[in-house]
């Protein structure tokens, strides 16, 4: 490809519902209530090919049946349920940079007017002008929130309050969000170092390619067998001929025997995560939590897990953090956070994700601190409107604060799954 990319926007920037975001024709459902689904427009590329199964010679004994899949032949679905299969192919995100918008930017400790101007791409007397600042000698103090028209977006900048564990050190704190010690102390003048005690943090999110352009694709290639479908509803249902989803350095899975889910939830899952890592830099571990048991069904303590369309993902931590972190506080990283989830909502085969009510706030305020309009985090994310709105496709689910939970839509293959 030529020309060059725009990837700033491709994860949790422009054109969710106002503009920008380039779909491909066709339906697709997305949002609604639990109840109930909404409808806008996008859905994947499909292609369906004949199952190979060959016709016996009348001149010979009837050969041994061919499965239509890689999958062995015991674990076949029957044949007569899928005379095709459909595949689909998940297409590479391109939408237009962010348009300018307001924000607000949090001064962090020792930080220059100057390098806030430069940071969002504006200039250092408009910063003077917004902010009703002295045009010789602007002071700003930590903590203050500065008004913002950016032209520019990248990495939001996180202002954690990081809760001190057992042998930590200001050295060891510091390098897990990619500070140095003297950053971290500045921040921290009065702090005490101990355990239960709180540091205030202020770093950048940990995807340094963020709202950069790039000549080139990501990997998309997933060689997923077929016949893996989703039978009934999320809270009712079973998963037939379950896939598990394979190891792969993309991601980590916590408990592989766990990780069973429909043909197009395993290709989606590995989708959304390429995109996030090649567009975003990211370093850090993605941990995989549950999708369903091999043959689907009741799967304590989760109330749904049934039928392979749904998986946990643990909210991404900053990459210094040791392998295997399960991120709380002030060890999530929210800017990463927004863009995984944003890559997914990408693929227009989200029908929700699930995310405690009290996080949304934070995950809302990176979002629009990468430039995400108004008009998609309004469509997108319940708060502010309550726990209990019927409104957005990320909702309140309880238990769901240290991961995220998302839910596809059935596919053209699951002709027997029922999204409510």
């Amino acid at each position: 490809m030529a020309a060059c990319l725009v990837l700033g926007a491709i994860v949790g920037t422009a054109g969710f519902v106002a503009r920008g975001h380039t779909r491909a024709p066709g339906p697709v459902i997305l949002g609604g209530s639990e109840a109930e689904g909404t409808q806008l427009a996008g859905s994947p590329q499909t292609r369906s090919h004949p199952a190979s199964v060959q016709a016996p010679s009348p001149q010979a004994a009837a050969p041994a049946p061919v499965p239509t899949t890689d999958l062995p032949p015991k674990t076949q679905l029957p044949v007569e349920h899928t005379p095709q299969w459909i595949r689909e192919d998940f297409a590479y995100p391109l939408t237009d940079p962010p348009d300018p918008r307001w924000i607000r930017h949090e001064v962090m400790p020792g930080e220059r007017l100057n390098g806030i101007a430069e940071r969002y791409g504006v200039t250092r007397k408009n910063m003077i002008k917004w902010n009703r600042l002295h045009r010789k000698r602007p002071r700003l103090r930590a903590g203050q929130r500065l008004k913002v028209r950016a032209e520019r977006f990248g990495p939001p900048r996180i202002h954690a309050r990081y809760r001190v564990r057992r042998r930590d050190t200001w050295r060891t704190i510091a390098a897990a969000f990619g500070l140095t010690r003297a950053q971290l102390k500045r921040a921290n003048r009065r702090g005490v170092m101990s355990p239960g005690t709180f540091l205030h943090v202020w770093a950048d999110s940990a995807i340094p390619n963020y709202g950069n352009a790039t000549a080139t694709l990501p990997d998309l290639d997933f060689e997923v067998p077929e016949g893996g479908v989703s039978i009934g509803r999320p809270y009712r249902g079973r998963l037939q001929n379950g896939i598990q989803l394979p190891d792969s350095d993309l991601y980590t899975r916590r408990i592989p025997a766990h990780t069973y889910g429909t043909t197009r939830t395993i290709q989606l899952i590995q989708h959304g995560i390429a995109v996030f890592r090649h567009d975003t830099g990211f370093e850090g571990e993605i941990l995989i939590g549950g999708i369903s048991r091999a043959g689907g069904g009741k799967f304590p303590p989760h109330r749904s897990h049934r039928t392979g369309r749904d998986v946990d993902i643990n909210l991404p931590a900053f990459p210094g953090f040791a392998k295997g972190t399960r991120a709380r506080g002030g060890q999530v990283d929210w800017g990463a956070t927004w863009a995984l989830i944003s890559a997914y909502l990408h693929t227009d085969q989200i029908k929700y994700v699930f995310l405690s009510y009290k996080l949304q706030k934070k995950l809302h305020a990176a979002a629009k601190l990468m430039g995400t309009p108004d008009d998609d985090l309004k469509y997108l994310i319940q708060w502010p409107r309550g726990p209990r709105s019927r409104h957005g496709v990320i909702r309140h689910s309880r238990g769901h604060i240290g991961h995220f939970h998302v839910r596809f839509l059935c596919g053209p293959n699951d002709r027997r799954c029922v999204d409510p």
